[in-house]
């Protein structure tokens, strides 16, 4: 769940820009974690399979094969969570089928870098990308409808700007966005 609110009007409002006032709004998210589909939802009630999922946290992002080879290797378990749907919640807090797990970013110099590159050699072949594939489609089917949200109150709001400045041919404007990780296949 996204909620937006403007601090100058003191209102709750629908979209990322206020109404009355048009400043931009703060932004609250909550994701839930639907056991059934095993993934991260904006809704409690999982657009999917219909059940409520509990609160989970405020931001995530899933955690990639790679890296949840390193994170497998680091825990001293390689390969462990293959199978599952992993993700890096905010405070840099790393879950497993919703559950927190015992790594701590701040420990990452306890770690032997030689060993870890020698560990990731040996296990990278055998480190598919299927099922994580697999919860990634199901995350976006079922977030689908926010995703929609967004990226069309994004480019309304875009474009309502970039029109206040249409008449001025002095003014150059451009965007430019980093959507983050990349990910091959």
């Amino acid at each position: 769940m996204i909620i937006y609110h403007c601090p100058k009007c003191d209102l709750d409002i629908e979209k990322s820009e206020c109404s009355v006032c048009k400043s931009r709004a703060e932004v609250t998210s909550l994701l839930y974690w639907c056991n059934h589909c095993n993934i991260p939802t904006y809704d409690e009630i999982c657009p999917l399979c219909h059940t409520r999922g509990k609160y989970f946290t405020s931001d995530a992002r899933p955690v990639f094969p790679q890296e949840r080879l390193l994170i497998e290797i680091m825990l001293g378990k390689p390969l462990a969570f293959i199978n599952d749907s992993v993700w890096n919640g905010s405070g840099n807090r790393f879950y497993v089928n919703g559950k927190k797990i015992p790594l701590k970013v701040t420990e990452l110099s306890d770690y032997q870098p030689t060993e870890i590159r020698k560990a990731l050699k040996q296990y990278t072949e055998q480190n598919s990308a299927n099922v994580f594939v697999a919860y990634i489609n199901t995350w976006i089917q079922a977030n689908s409808q926010r995703f929609h949200f967004v990226t069309t109150e994004a480019k309304e709001y875009i474009n309502n700007y970039a029109n206040r400045f249409s008449d001025n041919e002095e003014i150059l404007m451009f965007v430019s966005f980093s959507g983050g990780k990349d990910y091959e296949n």
